[in-house]
């Protein structure tokens, strides 16, 4: 599988690049950017690839895949792209709204195309010892899940932006997306945005940074939440169950080792951090701390591959992409929540 990316910079040298380098039967052509850009730990492999003039020219190359890693512009460029009969896997957010991902949908399947948004976090180590954990029934029936994450950062963001570039689009796309792979679409949505930062520290920021959005699945509750003060991080995942409690602390580092140009060749990539275990308090008394063997992100482009060449499903449906985007669409628009069924 041929591939070229539009957009170059740190999104393919951190969450890209290392992966699709683990599978050989993936070339990457070339790229096209507007400018250049140097960041603090480049996939060094990255400076042996052509450089295109312009989106055109890329896309009238041989490749089969082209990955949209741009900052702007995702519903513009994998329009050209499926209209140029390529497939396309493209950086979240996928898109704005619904009727732009419906669109884009559209495309790709009167083309016969690939279309799918990177959602490279399905397979975030404590997102997948998590789930493994409630999959073997060691806290029965589960009620009440929260999903968090935060950052500390005590200064006003002063990012003066569109609603669709706060942080229910930049961050929950991807603890949305989690949740929707496992449970599908959501009964009810109950929903808080707010900007946070600024309104502590006298900024002059418009977008949020701080959300608290609750999807509702019958009697389960899934409660996914963002601040930027804190000086303590929560549990990344609490799992509340008729037979016991599930609390993890620590996000995946496949991230943390990447930003410090250590990649997964080195046998330390990927481990977890001191008090990072999951651990599992029971009704009984007992107390289990569970793991998982640690897998990688170059899962998700193993099944991209599959799925270019083989015709097998994409790591992300069409139907969950589409929920997502609903999701976010609904919060930012402080809509009531619609479904919108298969």
């Amino acid at each position: 599988m041929k591939v070229g990316f539009i957009g170059f910079g740190k999104s393919v040298h951190r969450y890209h690049m290392p992966f699709i380098d683990m599978i050989p039967e993936i070339e990457v052509v070339g790229y096209y950017a507007r400018g250049l850009t140097t960041f603090e730990m480049p996939y060094p492999k990255t400076a042996e690839f052509k450089r295109f003039s312009t989106v055109e020219e890329l896309l009238e190359t041989d490749i089969n895949l082209v990955i949209i890693c741009t900052s702007a512009l995702h519903y513009e460029f994998a329009k050209m792209a499926l209209n140029s009969n390529k497939h396309v896997l493209c950086e979240k957010p996928l898109c704005d709204t619904l009727a732009q991902t419906t669109e884009l949908y559209a495309i790709a399947s009167e083309r016969n195309l690939v279309l799918c948004p990177y959602q490279n976090r399905r397979f975030d180590h404590d997102f997948v010892e998590v789930f493994a954990a409630i999959d073997q029934g060691l806290v029965g029936e589960v009620a009440e899940i929260v999903s968090s994450h935060t950052q500390d950062r005590f200064v006003p963001s002063n990012i003066i932006s569109t609603k669709y570039n706060g942080l229910v689009y930049g961050h929950a796309v991807h603890f949305i997306d989690q949740i929707v792979s496992r449970y599908g679409e959501p009964d009810h949505l109950l929903y808080d945005i707010a900007n946070q930062r600024d309104y502590l520290f006298n900024g002059a920021g418009t977008i949020d940074d701080y959300y608290h959005i609750v999807l509702i699945y019958g009697q389960l509750r899934v409660s996914i939440n963002f601040n930027a003060i804190a000086v303590k991080a929560p549990p990344r995942f609490t799992v509340y169950g008729s037979a016991g409690t599930i609390e993890k602390y620590g996000i995946d580092r496949q991230e943390h080792y990447l930003k410090q140009g250590i990649y997964a060749d080195n046998p330390k990539f990927g481990a977890r951090g001191v008090n990072e275990e999951t651990m599992v308090y029971q009704v009984n008394g007992d107390i289990i701390n569970y793991q998982t063997p640690i897998k990688f992100y170059d899962q998700f482009y193993h099944q991209l591959r599959l799925a270019v060449n083989n015709g097998t499903p994409p790591p992300v449906s069409e139907f969950e992409a589409k929920v997502v985007i609903n999701i976010m669409e609904t919060v930012v628009n402080g809509r009531p929540y619609k479904k919108i069924g298969k």
